[in-house]
Parts: structure tokens; sequence; C-alpha cells
């Protein structure tokens, strides 16, 4: 199955944007579902002289300005190569990826025991994950190793334990202690408002 997949098509029509620590790569890619893998029809690639800086921010600006000039690109030559091979194709799937030191991951894990048996309920698995979101809150707060704002633009919970076995189907077990871990991607937020803005000024009408 293709990379941009669909019941309701077998052609869809993305644009792929990875943001690098020196470096912004944007494609546009036509996937279908009959075929084994996706086909790359154009990509272009601006690089960042990253000067010596002590300012988190400063980096990201000079990253900002290559995403401006690789979205430009995109918006020109991209839609441009596309309409020559498809001319009724509409690039309708956006998808980014930001790596290090744009962006990390923290990993939280919340634990409940008890000196007895206990269920676990659907409730207590909730009440678990909203205290790792404050804690992961907590941390972002008192993060001193960066001046940069960070945001989160993806969590997910990758394992529960109970009684120190890993389990896939929690609710309805009885325990005396359970785990839950969450993984959560941070970006820094001058980075992901970005390429909000750039989405809706840009790729709108691509």
């Amino acid at each position: 199955m293709g990379l941009f997949s669909s019941t309701h098509s077998s052609v869809r029509y993305g644009a792929l944007i990875d943001i690098g620590s020196g470096s912004v790569l944007v494609a546009v890619v036509v996937s279908n579902t009959n075929e084994a893998h996706p086909n790359i029809i154009w990509t272009k690639r601006e690089y960042t002289p990253l000067r010596q800086t002590k300012s988190v921010n400063d980096s990201a600006k000079s990253v900002m300005t290559s995403l401006v000039n690789a979205l430009m690109l995109l918006d020109s030559e991209g839609r441009t190569t596309l309409r020559a091979a498809y001319p009724h194709a509409k690039i309708d799937i956006l998808q980014v990826s930001i790596a290090a030191p744009w962006s990390h991951t923290i990993s939280k894990v919340i634990s409940y025991d008890r000196d007895t048996s206990f269920t676990i309920t659907k409730e207590l698995i909730e009440e678990l994950t909203e205290k790792a979101n404050a804690e992961l809150q907590t941390s972002m707060s008192s993060n001193t190793d960066t001046n940069a704002a960070l945001s989160v633009i993806a969590r997910a919970t990758t394992a529960i334990t109970a009684n120190g076995y890993q389990t896939m189907t929690p609710l309805g077990r009885s325990a005396t202690t359970v785990s839950l871990t969450q993984v959560s991607a941070l970006a820094d937020t001058l980075i992901t408002t970005a390429v909000g803005d750039l989405h809706s000024k840009v790729f709108s009408r691509v």
C-alpha cells in the first residue's frame, strides 16, 4: 500500500517537507495503491548557513529562511512539474518531519499502586494519562537548557504494564501496580508556527 493510500482513490498527491539541522528538503510525491512504492516526481533541498550563535532562536530563524525558500520553490517548480505530468492533479496531503535540534522526545512513566488488588478501569488509565500530560507541561516550563519555546506535535501511550508485565488489554485486569508510559514529541514553536503560516499562504495554492 502506498504512503498516501486511501480507500477513496487509488492515486494520491502529496508534498513532503523534511526540516533538518542544516537544510530543508521538499518533495512532490504521487502514490498509487496498486504500486509497491510512491513515486517522487520533484524534489529540492535548501541548505542553511548556520553561524556561531548563542541563541537557539537565531538558528531557528535561519532554518525558517530556508523553509520559506523551499516552499516558494514547491509553489512554483513543484506545482509546475506535477501539472506537467498530471494535468488535473492537486496536492491534498502535506507531511512534515522536524529533526533535532529543532525537535526531541520526552518520555514519562506514571505509576499507581496499592497494597491490595484493584481492577484497571478506563477512568484510571485516563487519570494516569492526564498526570503524564501535567508532568510534561511542568518539564517544559522548568526547562532551562534552551530559551526556545516548544510545542507538543505528537503524543502517544507506548506501554501499559500491570504488576510489571506489559499488556495490550489492561482494562478489567486485576493488579496491585499499573504503569503507563507516554512519549511526546516536541518541536520549536517558531518552526511549527512558520509551517502553519506558510501552509495557509503558499501550500493552499499548490
